[in-house]
């Protein structure tokens, strides 16, 4: 399970190069072994993007926005909330943490932790077929080839409009400065830091 907007369709992509198969979802589902969340905040703004078909320059003035776009991800977050809450040895994947590096995808970190908790070694041969296959580059083409969100390859599991920049905390390129502090403060910052605080990252 992940929160949508999290980096989730490029672990996806990964699991499915190392297993073969894999099976997905955005909503509740305690039989799923790996969870994948970001910065709520960051999520949240993405997740509007794409769901009200925003052009990626967008910026949000108005507080009733804000309000919405808390509202439509409050539901994913306490999601995250709840298997932090319940089963800590799931496989999570933090974005911030073990996804999304200064310099790229932080392809390492996720091979290792695939290979230690599933007791697996991934070949080198495996490791470069998978960052030739799932790199921001191919998967922003692959996107490119779709012309909306609602369209989608189940091979690649890629939308259009799919791939963005990325990147931490990106929301404070969509959100006019004077409402910075009414969204950083939102309980979508506090849900994180529990998770964060939950996983030990705190």
């Amino acid at each position: 399970m992940s929160a949508p907007r999290s980096g989730s369709t490029f672990i996806g992509q990964i699991l499915k190069m190392v297993f073969g198969g894999i099976s997905a979802t955005h909503d509740y589902n305690d039989n799923y072994e790996v969870i994948v969340f970001r910065n709520f905040l960051d999520s949240a703004i993405s997740h509007y993007r794409v769901l009200y078909d925003k052009e990626t320059n967008f910026i949000i003035t108005d507080k009733t926005v804000l309000d919405k776009v808390i509202n439509d991800y409050s539901k994913y977050s306490n999601y995250i909330k709840k298997y932090v809450n319940t089963d800590l040895n799931k496989l999570y994947f933090v974005y911030e943490l073990h996804i999304k590096s200064s310099d790229g995808n932080d392809y390492d970190t996720i091979f290792k932790m695939i290979e230690d908790y599933y007791g697996i070694i991934i070949s080198n041969s495996t490791r470069s077929n998978i960052i030739k296959e799932t790199n921001i580059e191919i998967n922003k083409k692959r996107s490119d080839k779709l012309s909306s969100f609602t369209q989608w390859d189940g091979n690649t599991m890629i939308h259009g409009r799919h791939v963005h920049t990325g990147g931490h905390n990106i929301w404070k390129n969509h959100i006019s400065e004077d409402l910075w502090n009414y969204y950083k403060n939102s309980i979508l910052k506090e849900d994180y830091e529990y998770c964060l605080k939950k996983l030990g990252y705190g």
